[in-house]
């Protein structure tokens, strides 16, 4: 999974590097993601020898995990209000061990008419035409690995995630600003569902990575 995401920003960073015009962005920071969990019905199986055959006491079981995240997000392809977007999130703190890993790919819709700084280079001088601010909204959809607590046992599962957001993010000079994110998720398992909500404050940079 950890391979997943890391492949998942490498390529973009190559592929959509921006030396002249629209700078990309590259954000990191950590948040609280937390995610209620129901178990599909249809993958558990009876194991209580007292029970007869042809009857089932098994039920859904429910389960609550939240855990400190770090995420990061690399920002490219600004145009006409739009971006998008590659991103990464692992857990990093857990009182119970559960959390989400996960990567995806998404959209961002800007209010503002410039999405990124803008860079006007001509005979060896540069001009830099920066937003002080963003506010936009978006989606993404992606996958990864749940990890979670039940009454009986600790369980993980694989699962494909949508999500909607809502941001805003401030530049501090030409490089450096500040981000604020809430989103909210369903995620689709193999043996569970779940519904979450996300909350991360990050630092983004402008400009080139690699």
């Amino acid at each position: 999974m950890r391979s997943f995401i890391i492949g998942l920003f490498i390529f973009p960073m190559l592929a959509f590097s921006s030396p002249d015009e629209i700078q990309n962005i590259f954000t990191f920071g950590i948040g609280i993601v937390s995610y209620s969990v129901t178990e599909k019905e249809s993958t558990l199986q009876q194991t209580d020898t007292t029970v007869a055959q042809g009857t089932s006491n098994s039920s859904a079981q429910t389960a609550t995990t939240s855990a400190t995240s770090f995420f990061m997000n690399y920002e490219f392809g600004q145009k006409d209000k739009r971006s998008y977007f590659v991103k990464g999130v692992v857990p990093i703190m857990s009182p119970d061990g559960t959390g989400v890993f996960l990567g995806g790919i998404g959209v961002n819709f800007f209010y503002n008419s410039l999405p990124s700084s803008y860079k006007l280079q001509n005979a060896g001088t540069a001009l830099f035409v920066q937003p002080k601010y963003r506010i936009y909204y978006g989606g993404s959809i992606g996958g990864g690995n749940l990890i979670y607590n039940t009454k009986s046992a600790k369980k993980s599962d694989t699962l494909i995630e949508l999500s909607v957001h809502g941001a805003g993010s401030y530049n501090f000079d030409r490089k450096w600003g500040g981000m604020a994110q809430l989103s909210v998720g369903k995620t689709f398992g193999i043996a569970s569902d779940a519904f979450g909500m996300v909350f991360f404050l990050g630092t983004t940079f402008t400009g080139e990575i690699l």
